[in-house]
């Protein structure tokens, strides 16, 4: 351990002019790689005012704890002040096998409150990433990269290994109007569900720029939020702009049991020669999305979703249990369901899981799987479809998938956290050339061939799995520093395509990779990605 030792001093030594104080990622950041961690949990049990954990909106106000009744001092634990110090947010790490190279994360952050009244939040990162070529022709043609931020270089990898230069910048200003009314206007992404995905807004989203009202009424929890997302144009150095409106009531159903209604409508900020275009009856809270487009004789992308959860204990057995579902609906219309001839444009996601979680917090497993009909979430331009800077808002796949997640958190000897990983996917993808088979939600629906016939992982076949495990000891308590870990880390990706009948190959090839990394990082917001 002394070799860590001395690998942590030095790479904290480079910041010690410019570092006033120092902490790890915090149970605010969206960047969790599971439901699973302890100060996540904390961050959920914290919230709990009625015996049911809700919100399940994330992410929490900074001071949950005084507007859920439950705690004086936030969710922290620690009174916060009106400039908290420069706090380092990075990572950096050596990547051995497929896409050799460092990558690196080096961030700064800053947070405090005035008055327990105002809260703020501010941060910015530059990343430097080894990546496979179809990442980084992507991430070049189109300016931005897999949600993480904005592409600002490249190394094309001809002397040295194939890399990206990333800038991610967040904030987030919130003002607590009252006890239970908290309004926050920032730049990030959000996670709106208790499990890995979610069918809704996704944390794997790009970070985008909103307005959010939160009121928590006691057993019931209501956030409206409205999104500005990017689109970029191929070739030309510009970017379409959209609109989002979602809201979100949760409601305690007591025995354990919360509920929530979903709602959804995105829309382009340029039509009909009308530019900058922000439809007031969507800001309306607690309006109903749906009706409203029909009203106003709108073409707009409108989604409507439910969700239901269970978290609870047993006499028998202290361990934290959680039970949950989502499902979404696109579009559906019920007599063509009854007409079984499977019409294109019924469009729905189901998600559902379970997590388990020791009282101690030593150990912690979840299980998801998630099923989404060709064709969801796309509409006529990408524009109106449910994406954001070339990510979809929603699940990281899009749509026409099956997925299964199983995730593992064990701490061995209270020294080492093992991180267990495995996804198992089936999707149908596009061929190289031809209609859309409705998997790519940035190809618009109207690229599809027919009406009917429209079935689960139609066009080319895709089969992956991917399997990881990080081994991790904390060793920032020898420098008086919260969070930091050092890691080992095996993982690999094996993927096949099958194309019925010699039909042609998929737009895209098969990925394969198999890596060994190891490193140093305060935060793990590089996992469940792709590469």
């Amino acid at each position: 351990m002394n070799v860590f030792r001395t690998i942590c001093a030095s790479f904290f030594a480079s910041f010690s002019l410019l570092v006033l104080e120092a902490s790890a990622q915090t149970i605010l950041s969206p960047s969790w790689f599971t439901p699973l961690d302890n100060e996540a949990l904390r961050s959920r049990q914290i919230a709990d005012s009625t015996g049911a954990m809700v919100p399940c909106i994330l992410p929490l106000p900074d001071w949950a704890g005084d507007v859920h009744s439950n705690g004086i001092k936030g969710v922290t634990g620690e009174a916060s002040e009106k400039f908290n110090g420069l706090n380092i947010d990075g990572e950096t790490r050596f990547i051995q096998g497929d896409d050799a190279g460092n990558a690196t994360i080096i961030g700064l952050r800053a947070f405090g409150d005035f008055n327990k009244k105002i809260h703020y939040e501010i941060s910015g990162e530059r990343w430097k990433v080894p990546v496979p070529q179809y990442l980084y022709d992507s991430a070049i043609k189109w300016g931005q990269f897999d949600g993480v931020g904005r592409v600002s270089g490249g190394n094309p990898g001809i002397q040295s290994a194939r890399a990206l230069q990333v800038d991610r910048f967040v904030f987030r200003t919130s003002a607590k109007l009252s006890e239970s009314v908290e309004l926050a206007i920032g730049n990030g992404p959000h996670h709106w569900g208790p499990g890995i995905r979610s069918l809704f807004f996704d944390r794997s989203m790009a970070a985008a720029p909103y307005a959010r009202l939160y009121i928590d009424a006691g057993p019931i929890h209501y956030t409206h939020i409205l999104l500005r997302t990017i689109h970029p144009v191929e070739v030309i150095d510009s970017n379409e702009i959209g609109w989002v409106a979602a809201h979100m009531v949760d409601v305690s159903l007591g025995g354990g049991f919360s509920g929530a209604l979903f709602g959804a409508v995105k829309w382009r900020g340029s039509d009909v020669g009308v530019n900058h275009r922000v439809e007031p009856s969507y800001l309306i809270p607690l309006v109903a999305f749906r009706p409203t487009e029909y009203a106003l004789g709108s073409a707009d992308n409108a989604l409507i979703g439910m969700q239901l959860i269970w978290r609870g204990t047993s006499k028998r057995s202290r361990n934290l249990k959680t039970l949950y579902g989502q499902i979404l609906f696109d579009e559906l219309l019920t007599n063509k369901l009854v007409e079984g001839t499977s019409w294109w444009g019924n469009k729905w996601g189901i998600l559902t899981g379970g997590s388990l979680n020791s009282p101690s917090g030593k150990w912690g497993l979840c299980l998801e799987g998630s099923l989404v009909r060709p064709f969801t979430y796309s509409h006529s331009t990408e524009v109106q479809a449910w994406t954001h800077a070339r990510k979809p808002l929603g699940p990281p796949l899009g749509s026409n998938f099956a997925d299964v997640i199983l995730r593992i958190r064990w701490i061995v000897h209270e020294e080492y956290i093992v991180r267990f990983s495995m996804e198992r996917v089936v999707r149908g993808l596009d061929f190289g050339s031809g209609s859309s088979t409705g998997s790519d939600v940035f190809r618009s629906y109207l690229d599809r061939e027919n009406d009917y016939g429209v079935q689960f992982f139609q066009g080319v076949q895709s089969q992956f799995q991917r399997l990881s495990i990080d081994i991790a000891r904390p060793t920032g308590g020898a420098f008086g520093i919260s969070g930091i870990e050092v890691f080992v880390k095996g993982s690999m990706r094996i993927e096949s395509h099958f194309s019925s009948n010699g039909a042609g190959s998929a737009s895209i090839e098969p990925f394969n990779s198999y890596r060994v990394q190891a490193g140093i990082r305060t935060s793990r917001v590089l996992e469940g990605r792709d590469w």
